[in-house]
């Protein structure tokens, strides 16, 4: 590989190889995307095949990619398990990073669950700090012990996050209850 002498890091290049890789995930991800709209299951079973595949073969760039571009082109079941995966296995702290960001799309106990479970104990501190942001969105009152266990985090940014999905958490909590306390007395 080669690398690009900058003023303040070495960068290295990209190879020809790895562009064009990048340039078949975005044709891939798009002809997905039209296949899910005309609603062609075989195309849509085809292509999803094909984004795995590429997943499986590529580089940190070619699997961030598919995972940060990938959202609507995947029927949801097929994402979702497809990210469940990247969260668990995907050796970079990047990719796993931009998969709990995509999890927050999916707000149920299972993704809950698996946010707490793996996302916050991931050795990576980014994808810690973005389970937390995740959290923040699809957390209920039973990712509270988890976030708080996440304020005795080594870095600051995980506590941050911690702290901001344990008050969205109280605050969609307090609001619920506040709403339904107020829509019952308007029915009196």
């Amino acid at each position: 590989m080669e690398i690009a002498r900058g003023p303040e890091r070495d960068l290295p290049v990209m190879r020809s190889d790895d562009l064009e890789t990048l340039i078949e995930v975005e044709a891939c991800l798009d002809a997905l995307r039209q296949a899910q709209r005309s609603e062609d299951s075989s195309a849509v079973r085809l292509g999803c095949d094909r984004v795995v595949r590429l997943y499986e073969e590529g580089s940190d760039e070619v699997r961030f990619k598919i995972v940060a571009g990938g959202g609507p082109s995947m029927p949801p079941n097929q994402r979702r398990q497809f990210l469940e995966r990247v969260l668990r296995e995907d050796p970079s702290g990047l990719v796993r990073h931009e998969a709990a960001f995509a999890l927050s799309s999916f707000p149920d106990e299972a993704c809950e669950s698996l946010l707490c479970c793996v996302g916050l104990k991931d050795p990576n501190y980014l994808v810690r700090h973005e389970a937390a942001i995740a959290l923040m969105t699809v957390g209920t009152d039973r990712a509270l012990s988890c976030l708080e266990k996440g304020l005795l985090d080594s870095n600051n940014e995980v506590i941050m996050s911690c702290r901001l999905a344990i008050s969205s958490i109280h605050y969609r909590t307090r609001h619920r209850t506040h709403t339904q306390f107020t829509s019952r007395e308007s029915d009196s």
